[in-house]
């Protein structure tokens, strides 16, 4: 495997210190204590639900596991980068993944409301372009 990699493709500056694992071991005990990745899962739910909606005329795809999401914004309706400042002017923060794909990717520790109020904000600056 060692002989695929070039210099500067692969690299872990703290990877095997004693104080990145004791992190490491932390960050999963707070993932499962706290039983994120359930809770990302129904949030990712209601995210589905919510932004598939939208009109295909404006968003011809979302796609997504969790709360790790994307929406496809047409190119004859908008540049995607133009609905991110559009977004961020009214209050949610967002960028493109790769051209026309919103990247939609909320803390895991995010709570319905929370989601709630960025949802209405996509939604709404969407459908009022």
């Amino acid at each position: 495997i060692i002989s695929t990699l070039k210099p500067g493709t692969h690299g872990s500056t703290f990877g095997g210190s004693p104080l990145a694992c004791s992190i490491a071991i932390e960050a999963v005990r707070i993932l499962e204590e706290e039983k994120l990745a359930e809770n990302a899962k129904r949030l990712g739910n209601i995210v589905r639900e919510e932004l598939t909606k939208i009109p295909k005329d404006i968003a011809s795809e979302f796609r997504g596991r969790g709360l790790l999401c994307g929406l496809m914004i047409n190119k004859e309706f908008a540049e995607g980068w133009d609905v991110c400042l559009r977004l961020r002017d009214a209050g949610l923060l967002s960028r493109p993944a790769h051209g026309q794909l919103l990247r939609i990717s909320p803390p895991l520790t995010i709570n319905e409301e929370q989601l709630g109020e960025g949802l209405h904000i996509i939604t709404k600056t969407l459908l009022n372009y």
